[in-house]
């Protein structure tokens, strides 16, 4: 059997997944290597950098712990509460932004403004109007949500061929029409990246908030262990965000290259 031989550049990029794994096992063991350095080098006040071995076994502990999943419980409730209001919001606005383009170029100037201002700087107004309690975690998680994934959907709508456009109205497609067989599905990566984004945003923000001010949460938890110098304690819970976000991102990246097929 002939043996099929291929070229320099389809062979490198067959190996490109493998090097890219390799990239990341070794950027996770550099940090690593450098938090225990830290950790064991006495530069810095005892337990200020505990060591990899502390935080796990701080985090096992915590999982444990019984009041623990009353925390995690609350604080995954405001981000995917909020996350999915946004998308629902953000999604909807970005194609009425990209169907009607007066309307968009109108008020683009607005939310992309809106969209690099810091987020938490709405917290005292929305604590005004829905306290301390999830309610104002889960509005604050909307709003982070929210820009990210309208700015990406409009985008994606910008870009749309002006054909496939035509080809729909020359159809004569109502305008949910023109959404479910011409918008959605040329959108379908620009919304699954703004989702990404905003996911991460969700999960920011509602931590940060539940830090300020709050009575439950995962970051009124790791406030709790600052104020009381549980370093190795708040680190593990900090862990946990990192994985729970990691995972929900890699989730979404799994639709996203879903899109290139």
């Amino acid at each position: 059997m002939a043996q099929i031989s291929l070229s320099p550049a389809a062979a490198a990029l067959a190996r490109g997944p493998a090097r890219q794994r390799k990239i990341r096992v070794f950027t996770m063991l550099g940090i690593w290597a450098t938090w225990e350095i830290v950790a064991y080098s006495g530069l810095l006040f005892e337990g200020v950098v505990p060591s990899s071995l502390a935080i796990f076994v701080a985090l096992f502990s915590e999982l444990f712990r019984g009041n623990f999943y009353l925390h995690l419980g609350i604080t995954l409730g405001e981000v995917f509460s909020g996350f999915i209001i946004a998308a629902f919001i953000g999604i909807g606005l970005g194609i009425w932004m990209g169907a009607r383009r007066f309307f968009g170029k109108a008020v683009d100037l607005y939310i992309g403004s809106l969209g690099a201002t810091p987020k938490i700087i709405f917290l005292p107004i929305v604590m005004i109007f829905f306290g301390v309690g999830p309610e104002s975690k889960t509005v604050m998680a909307v709003i982070a949500g929210f820009f990210p994934i309208a700015i990406n959907t409009y985008v994606g709508m910008l870009e749309i061929p002006p054909v496939m456009i035509k080809v729909g109205k020359s159809f004569n497609l109502t305008r949910w029409q023109m959404v479910q067989k011409i918008y959605v599905p040329s959108l379908y990566r620009p919304i699954v990246v703004g989702m990404r984004l905003g996911l991460g945003g969700c999960f920011i923000i509602s931590v940060l908030s539940e830090a300020k001010i709050a009575n439950h949460g995962i970051g009124n938890l790791a406030i709790d262990y600052y104020n009381n110098y549980q370093m190795a304690e708040m680190y593990a819970l900090l862990v946990l965000i990192f994985v729970m976000a990691g995972a929900s991102n890699y989730g979404l990246s799994r639709l996203a290259n879903r899109s290139r097929a």
